[in-house]
């Protein structure tokens, strides 16, 4: 079971659930749908595929920590706090095409595929921050949750998350530029 989080005297200021994505790389290969553009940064929907693959994975999805997926999906958009990133060079790869099983000899089943990292400048890593209430054990599973997370963006993106509670005055210290949810906008290119 996950613990509740004790509120002390923090009445007057604001509490954050602040999950964090670190990738292994500088690079990341999101696309906002098959064929591109470039997500940058990760949209809170990539983040909560990342989260239930990993709790799934874990096999955890009838715990605490997959019913906190349930809880983070009624909060509101998050801030989110990425660095500065820019597009890199087109690189070609070159992968077995999975529905050509047919064929036994992988040479002649290979399909290209065209990508274009986006390059962070900075740390690589992305924070998310909810505003909560934090009287429930729920944040604390989300954090949990954040800890299964192995790849964010295409499998090759190699990653970990973690989180933490911060309150008002910890949330300006955290590094990045800060994306505000926008009603109304589907996305915006944000690539220098």
């Amino acid at each position: 079971r996950c613990r509740p989080w004790r509120r002390r005297d923090y009445a007057e200021r604001m509490s954050h659930l602040c999950i964090t994505v670190h990738w292994l790389d500088d690079r990341y290969n999101g696309l906002l749908n098959r064929d591109g553009p470039p997500e940058w940064p990760p949209s809170p929907f990539r983040l909560f595929q990342a989260l239930v693959a990993g709790v799934a994975r874990h096999g955890k999805l009838d715990t605490d920590i997959g019913t906190s997926l349930a809880w983070l999906e009624t909060l509101g958009p998050p801030v989110i706090l990425a660095p500065h990133a820019s597009s890199g060079q087109i690189v070609q790869r070159f992968v077995p095409n999975n529905d050509g099983d047919v064929e036994q000899d992988r040479q002649k089943r290979l399909t290209g595929k065209t990508s274009r990292p986006t390059l962070m400048h900075g740390e690589p890593a992305v924070h998310y921050l909810w505003q909560i209430d934090g009287a429930s054990a729920r944040p604390h599973c989300a954090i949990q949750a954040a800890r299964y997370i192995s790849c964010f963006g295409w499998g090759i993106d190699m990653a970990y998350g973690d989180g933490r509670i911060l309150e008002g005055e910890e949330v300006g210290l955290l590094n990045g530029i800060r994306w505000f949810p926008k009603t109304g906008t589907m996305h915006e290119e944000g690539l220098l």
